[in-house]
């Protein structure tokens, strides 16, 4: 504790860039953000919609806050729906709002068939 209270502000400074920039090279080399957009059609009762995908995640988790969804045509009303589709060696499966589009919830897991093109609701195009 008297160390620190003798160091002088320039070296505070210089010790908190230091682990700032550790940090940040920590983060980046720690986990690895990767984007997957797909192009898919969802199913809703008689109703097909075509939706783009851009997926923001790790190999674990889906940002949905980074990650798009864009679907046509516009629904009068929104619409919620179940998705699972699988692409570039993930499947993915959420929830998503049609109209405004929203993606509610996704997770991601790994894709051990690495064939399927498509699973239930949702198929590629």
């Amino acid at each position: 504790n008297t160390y620190i209270t003798n160091l002088s502000s320039s070296s505070l400074k210089m010790i908190q860039s230091i682990i700032l920039g550790l940090l940040v090279i920590i983060e980046h080399f720690g986990v690895q953000s990767l984007t997957t957009t797909t192009n898919q059609t969802v199913d809703v009762g008689r109703k097909q919609f075509r939706c783009k995908f851009q997926l923001n995640h790790t190999e674990t988790k889906v940002n949905v806050k980074r990650s798009i969804l864009t679907c046509s045509p516009s629904p009068r009303k929104p619409k919620r729906v179940h998705v699972e589709f699988a692409t570039d060696g993930y499947i993915f499966i959420g929830t998503v709002k049609i109209n405004p589009t929203k993606i509610i919830s996704m997770s991601i897991y790994p894709d051990v068939s690495c064939g399927i093109d498509h699973i239930e609701e949702t198929k590629s195009y």
